[in-house]
Order: structure tokens, then sequence, then C-alpha cells
């Protein structure tokens, strides 16, 4: 993926072209009026000043024939350019202001479909995306391409499509008064606009390098005010370190910044001089000849309005095609990340309601995206359907990588993953996560109600369905809890949006009930219990086991109180399955299992 940004980064034309089309595409697609609508005010404020700057030649000229004549017969053409020359005014400041609300509108559309695209496209690609560096850096340049971006983007092409008419017209009506005027642009602004373009491109390798220590500077402010953060980093005084290192970061930016700026302002600086100086000679040159007779003081006021907004104009449409370089180099982050694609399926069978929950793994093979070193190798195993499993073994050992590459998390290097004899790799994916309850060892504590805690596990039958809500809350032994909260069911839970919090017990027993709430034939617990003592891990599995009835379930967890009431239990080992059985019958062969069991009831009996 890194490599193909880079190309994007430094590709030609072309690239550019493409990034654009795309652009204009997506516009058009969303909000086409306010396409045509802001084209044709572009086109119509293009051709106002080189009218203007006619006009005022065409004022100047009949005042001086008005003075110099014997009688006034010029009062009504005076009259003319002046009602003209006003006409003209008020249609570019009309046409400013709507250009103005049609950028906004377009932003605020721009904005709704940009986002919901990427939310989308991220909700489909695979978890081990999101486990990448590159790819995490991809998707935060995506993401900083927002409608205002976009907004940004459509006002430097068509305010280097205004200038290019601009300084097309201008140019032409200069011309007929001094040809000299095209040797003067074609001296500043091929080389303005070459030079600007190569800052450009620096400025944007800077911006794609500094995203990961972007993130880091995130990290650090986390750290210090984030409200889970705060106590343990103050109690450990690690605030001077952590500001020291944001520093440092935000630091190396405020340098690297300064030297763009200073490139910015001698390549700038250089114009203003030789276009200014350029300009005026020739303004010289016409003032002369309107002293001797053979110009009219209408092409003096002519050439000092009309090449000021022609310098004015280069300026505009070079620093609009720059922007709209850079914006085009932004724009193909956003691409990049709408073409990566989840790996191809065979086919989108569908699992229907009444599925048993058989679970087989063969000769599978699994390596976490970044690491050389496989969690799983040539591991198989067979779970039946309803039965109950524990998988054991010391920390690493690859029993939360079983569980989610059963649920296709993930998905395996080899080997295969059956459910009722089907590749779960064959099957259309939501209606495969609908068969899964799952408890997270690190489950999400949602910002709302304790209601919605709940009908989360099942939004289609539990969010609107208060009675079967509370039967699940009942049946998970939460009701209780909830209704001793200040608002019951309805208690805005977390501190970020309310003002109630729970233990993280409690928590936990919310992420229980939610996947009781779920009608799914296979239930996975991984851990679900870590911040429960012993007892009431014990009293949880009694309940989970009677609420599991009939569905496959897998439970990973330390306690060997706990994973005896398996009906198997599975002993892992540097992602191997080296002992299976009941847990009786592993302590009586002595072996693995026995010498764990054996280890926690000496140094850790209240995990037992």
């Amino acid at each position: 993926m890194k490599s193909s940004i880079t190309n994007m980064m430094h590709g030609g034309l072309q690239e550019r072209v493409r990034s654009l089309r795309w652009v204009l595409r997506l516009t058009w697609n969303v909000v086409p009026g306010f396409l045509i609508g802001l084209s044709s005010i572009t086109l119509i404020r293009s051709m106002i000043p080189a009218a203007l700057a006619w006009v005022i030649k065409s004022l100047v000229d009949s005042l001086m024939t008005e003075i110099d004549a014997s009688a006034p017969e010029e009062g009504s053409t005076i009259m003319l350019w002046l009602w003209l020359g006003l006409g003209l005014a008020v249609l570019d400041a009309v046409a400013g202001s709507v250009r103005t609300y049609v950028n906004r509108r377009l932003a605020d559309d721009l904005n709704v479909k940009v986002t919901t695209d990427i939310l989308s496209h991220a909700a489909d690609l695979d978890i081990k995306f999101f486990e990448d560096l590159d790819t995490q850096d991809s998707l935060q340049r995506a993401k900083a391409v927002s409608g205002d971006s976009l907004k940004t983007l459509f006002t430097q092409i068509f305010g280097a499509i205004s200038s290019g008419l601009q300084v097309v017209s201008l140019s032409a009506v200069l011309v007929m008064i001094q040809p000299w005027t095209l040797l003067v642009v074609a001296l500043v602004a091929p080389p303005f606009l070459f030079v600007r373009s190569m800052q450009t491109r620096r400025e944007y390798a800077l911006h794609y390098d500094r995203q990961t220590k972007r993130r880091w500077t995130g990290y650090f402010m986390g750290l210090l005010t984030g409200r889970r953060n705060v106590a343990e980093t103050r109690l450990l005084g690690l605030a001077p370190l952590l500001i020291r290192n944001y520093h440092s970061l935000i630091g190396a930016f405020r340098d690297q910044n300064r030297g763009i700026y200073v490139a910015n302002l001698r390549a700038v600086l250089v114009f203003d001089v030789v276009s200014v100086g350029g300009f005026y000679a020739l303004l010289t040159e016409i003032a002369f000849r309107a002293v001797d007779g053979r110009a009219s003081l209408g092409d003096v006021a002519l050439f000092l309005t009309a090449a000021g907004r022609l310098r004015s104009g280069l300026m505009t449409g070079v620093t609009s095609l720059t922007g709209l370089l850079l914006g085009s180099l932004h724009v193909s982050a956003l691409m990049e990340l709408f073409e990566i694609k989840n790996s191809p399926r065979v086919s989108s069978e569908s699992l229907t309601l009444d599925c048993a929950g058989a679970i087989t793994i063969q000769d599978v093979d699994f390596t976490y995206p970044g690491s050389s070193q496989a969690v799983l190798k040539d591991l198989s195993l067979e779970i039946r359907a309803g039965e109950t499993v524990a998988l054991v073994g010391e920390n690493g050992c690859g029993k939360t990588t079983v569980a989610k590459l059963i649920a296709r998390l993930y998905t395996p290097e080899r080997g295969r993953i059956t459910l009722d004899g089907r590749d779960i790799q064959d099957l259309e994916i939501q209606s495969l996560y609908r068969q899964i309850a799952f408890v997270f060892q690190n489950f999400i504590r949602y910002e709302a109600s304790a209601a919605d805690n709940i009908a989360y596990g099942d939004l289609e039958n539990c969010l609107d369905n208060r009675e079967r809500l509370e039967g699940i809350a009942r049946s998970a032994g939460v009701h209780d809890m909830i209704m001793a909260m200040p608002n019951g069911y309805e208690t805005m839970l977390g501190r970020t949006f309310g003002t109630f919090d729970l233990s993280g017990g409690q928590w936990q027993r919310l992420a229980v009930a939610r996947a009781f709430a779920r009608r799914s034939s296979l239930l996975i617990l991984d851990e679900p219990s870590a911040s429960l003592d012993a007892r009431a891990e014990y009293e949880l599995f009694v309940r989970a086991r009677k609420l599991a009835q009939g569905k496959t379930t897998i439970l990973i967890s330390h306690r060997f109180s706990t994973v005896a009431m398996a009906d198997r239990i599975l002993v892992m080992d540097r992602g191997h399955i080296v002992e299976n059985g009941s847990h009786w019958e592993l302590l009586s062969s002595d072996g693995h299992y026995a010498k764990l069991y054996e280890l926690h009831q000496r140094h850790m009996p209240s995990a037992i």
C-alpha cells in the first residue's frame, strides 16, 4: 500500500487528472446542480475584470472628450458607461455572495457523502487492516479529506479556471495597448508556477511522513487529558516526560514549517518584484505615449487598472494550481483507501437460523499482521454442536486467536475452518456474525443507556422491545443492578456524555448480558469475568450455561474452577493443542494441564 500511495504522490499529470476526475464525478453524483451553478458563476466572474477595465477606459475617454468639447454632447455616453460599470460591479458582488452560499452547501453535502462512505468502507474491511501501521496512517490521511477539504479543492479548481480566463481576457485587452505585456507574463508566471509546484510536493511529502508522528502527539495528549489515564500518569509523575515528548514532536513540525514558509516567501517576493517592476515599466512607456498624444488617458487608466488585476490573477492562478496539486495528492490517499478490498470469496452462502454450531479447524496457520512469529501452526480441532469447550493455556499460546479465527475476524493463512461443514470463508459475513455471540476480553463500554448497552446485542429484536430486553436482563442477572441506577434502564452510562459510571465488574456483567441477547448458535466467552472475583465468576458461568442451553460454547478463562465445568478442555501450548479431555481426565494424566493447575493452586488459590 505504501508504495502505491508514494507512486500517487510522485505521479505526473495523468495521476493528478485521475484524482480530479474522481472528485468531479463524486460531486456530480451528489450535487449536480451546485456543480453547474459554480461553473456558471466562475465563467461570469472571470469575464468581469476585463469588462470593467474596458468600461473605465471608455469612461475616461468620454470624460476627456466632454471636457475638451465646447458643447456637452457626450453626457449620455458618460451615463451609459457609468451605468454599465455599476451593473458589472453589482453583478460581481452578487455572484461572489452566491458563490459563497454554493460553496458552503457543497461542503456540507460532500462532507456527509465522503465521511459516510469512509465509515461504510472501513466497516467492510478485514480486521487485519486496522492493525497494520501503514494502513492506519493511510486511514488517518483519508479521514482528513473531509467535505471542507473537497470544497477547498473545488475552490482551487474553479479558482484556477477563473484566474486562467481572467489572465487571458485581461492580457487580450492589454496587448491591444501594449504588446510587450505578454513578455512580462511569460517571464514571471511559468517560473513561479514551477517553483511553487515543487514546494507543494515537498509540503505534501512532509505531511505524508508526519502521519505516524501525529498519531503519537494524539496519544501523548490522550495520556495527559484522557479521563481514564489522568490518575495513573499523575501518580507516576509522567506529565513532564509526556509533555517533553509532545513538545519535541510539534517543535520539529514547527521548524519544518518554517523552512516551507521561508521558501514560499522567497518565491512570492521574487514574483512580486519582477511582476510589479515589469508592469510599471510598461505603464511608464504608455504614460509617455499619452503625453505625446500617441495614447489616450483612457489607455493609461485601462492599463493601470487591468495590469494590477492581471498581476493579481497570475498570483491567484498559480496559488490555485498549486493548491489544486496539493488537494489532488490528498484525494489520492482517499482513493487509495477506497481501492482496498477484502480477499475475494468463492461464494456467499447465508446461514439459516437453525444452524447447529459444529466447528472444525483443519491444518490452520496464522501470523498477525506485521509479525514474523506464527501464532498458530498446523492447528486442528473439532467442537461438536451444543458442546461447551474450554481453551486453556498460558498467555500468548493462541487461545484468543483461535476464537477470533472462528468468528472470522481474521483469515487463516493456510487451512480451513468450517461451521456445520461449510467453510466460513464462503459464508456471507453478516449471516455468519448473526450466529456468533462474543464477549471480548477488552469489551466496549458503550456510552449509551443501560437499555441500549444490552439491546446492541440484537438491535433488530431488542432495541424497541422493552419486554424482551428486560427478560434478557433478568436472565443474565443484571435487572436489579440496572433498577438501582438513577434512571433505571434509561440511565446514561459513562462520563463522556453522562454523569453515571459503573465499576469494571458491572460493565462486564452488561457485556455478558449483551451477548445473551443475541440469538446465536455459537457463544464465545473470552475471559468474560476478568473484573469479577472467583465466586462471581462461578455464578456467572452457571447462569451462562443455563442461558446457552443448546448453543456451542467456547470459554477462555484462567480460573480452573470455571473451566472444570466445561464438557471438554483443550489445552494449548505455543499454538498447538497438546491435551484434550475433561477436567478430571486431564488431572489424572499428569500432563501440561495438571502442571498449570498445580501452579495456580499453589500461587493463586483465589483464582481456582
